[in-house]
């Protein structure tokens, strides 16, 4: 699942860019794509979830009070992983689906660790995660995001979520 994060951090910015300079049906196409793309991380969500399930149970197993630790201090990482849970779900929203300052947010907040360590003057001793998945495994996880993606998008065209079935979009 790290691989929809990379996958919508490299699609939402072209996304983006490319509807600053398109018009009509391009731009309109431009925004159902990236509404699947949007509504795509709540995949991503649901996994972070059952990790983080998981580290609860092995904390829990080793005896460790979780909720006494967690909120004994509440630092950034902590606001961010809760806001990048919550906020993709907003975009279940159909007018906050193809939501441009929303995307930006959570590109900003699934880049956060990367941009603070620049910011930092720390870029030349840290990892960078945003390439953390396996390239030999790429076309499998090409497939995978694809088939996610036509999944989505289906679900999204028959709901009538998507931006271009609209009222103010109809012909």
């Amino acid at each position: 699942m790290q691989f929809f994060n990379t996958a919508f951090v490299i699609l939402a910015s072209c996304l983006i860019l490319l509807q600053l300079i398109t018009e009509g049906k391009q731009k309109l196409f431009l925004h159902n794509i990236s509404a699947t793309v949007n509504v795509m991380l709540i995949c991503s969500t649901f996994m972070l979830l059952k990790y983080l399930n998981g580290f609860k149970q092995i904390a829990e197993f080793m005896g460790v009070d979780v909720y006494a630790v967690l909120f004994n201090s509440i630092t950034w990482e902590h606001i961010r992983i809760v806001l990048i849970i919550v906020l993709p779900f907003l975009f279940l929203i159909k007018k906050l689906v193809a939501n441009k300052f929303l995307s930006i947010l959570m590109l900003f907040l699934l880049l956060s660790d990367i941009i603070i360590k620049i910011i930092a003057h720390k870029a030349s001793s840290f990892n960078f995660t945003l390439v953390n998945f396996s390239f030999v495994n790429f076309h499998l996880n090409f497939i995978h995001y694809f088939s996610w993606f036509v999944v989505v998008y289906a679900i999204l065209f028959f709901a009538k979520k998507l931006p271009s079935q609209s009222i103010n979009h109809q012909s």
